[in-house]
């Protein structure tokens, strides 16, 4: 029998309940270590006075990412019980897919961000000063989203996959973008969260979703570079400045939804399915 949508004592490792105080804390850890750098309190002592209170926002910051995601990574394998993700073998033909599934990702990502803001291309900021995306804090951005993926997914997705079926894990992995409160970040991370969920439970491959996301930083990065004129950076690059015309931008954005959504589909596999399903009863 399947396991009750609410946790049972019977279960081990990750539960439901764990997964969603795991990541309540993580994304409180972040927004605290934002408020300390904000205040001044780690720094105060470089500075002649600590920054006004008044001006303090919460606002995360890339350290406190870094912190929090390794720190609930080491929490959540020991949730786990030290059971690592599944690295199956994929041949050739699963990373080509997954090379054009990240692409479409970010030309995805474009149009996301442009039903809620216009300042970014893809996940990246656009600015004309592109000599700060080498240095130490950008490369650790980078390091960031790929901790992100070992969290939500090699950590809450694969711990929850032993104990739930496939739709419960994607219920709860949608609801824990929720906490990030910013409608970009939300979309994305809701969106992200249930494209690699998916990649990982039919593949049982989870070198693939990395590979995802070092590829989607990649052609991120790419696509800010060759759109950095000043012109550009608050407008949508695909929509204003290559197709030129609204009709067919939409058209063009529904025909990268289709393929991507068949190239996803395509790692769609019962026999996998199957071994999930075996571990969940």
């Amino acid at each position: 029998m399947e396991n009750d949508f609410l946790d049972s004592p019977k279960l081990s490792g990750m539960t439901i309940f764990k997964a969603f105080m795991l990541v309540f804390f993580c994304v409180s850890l972040i927004h605290c270590i934002g408020l300390f750098f904000q205040a001044g309190f780690l720094f105060g002592f470089l500075d002649s006075s600590v920054h006004s209170t008044a001006k303090i926002n919460l606002k995360p910051n890339t350290y406190g990412y870094f912190i929090a995601y390794t720190m609930f990574i080491l929490i959540g394998l020991r949730v786990n019980n030290f059971d690592l993700p599944i690295f199956e073998k994929s041949n050739l033909t699963g990373y080509f897919k997954i090379l054009v599934l990240s692409i479409l990702w970010i030309v995805f990502c474009i149009f996301l961000n442009d039903l809620v803001t216009t300042k970014n291309i893809g996940t990246v900021v656009v600015n004309q000063d592109f000599k700060g995306y080498f240095d130490f804090k950008e490369s650790l951005r980078n390091i960031n989203s790929l901790l992100y993926i070992v969290f939500y997914i090699g950590i809450l997705g694969h711990g929850l996959l032993k104990n739930y079926n496939f739709n419960r894990v994607v219920i709860v992995l949608a609801f824990c973008s929720l906490p990030f409160l910013h409608p970009t970040i939300v979309l994305q991370y809701l969106f992200l969260n249930l494209i690699l969920i998916f990649i990982y439970y039919h593949t049982r491959a989870f070198q693939l979703t990395l590979f995802f996301m070092v590829i989607a930083l990649i052609f991120d990065h790419v696509f800010a570079l060759l759109y950095s004129p000043q012109e550009l950076r608050y407008g949508n690059i695909i929509k204003d400045h290559i197709i030129g015309n609204e009709i067919a931008y939409y058209l063009f954005m529904a025909l990268v939804l289709v393929l991507f959504l068949y190239i996803l589909f395509s790692f769609k596999s019962p026999e996998k399915r199957k071994l999930w399903l075996n571990k969940s009863l």
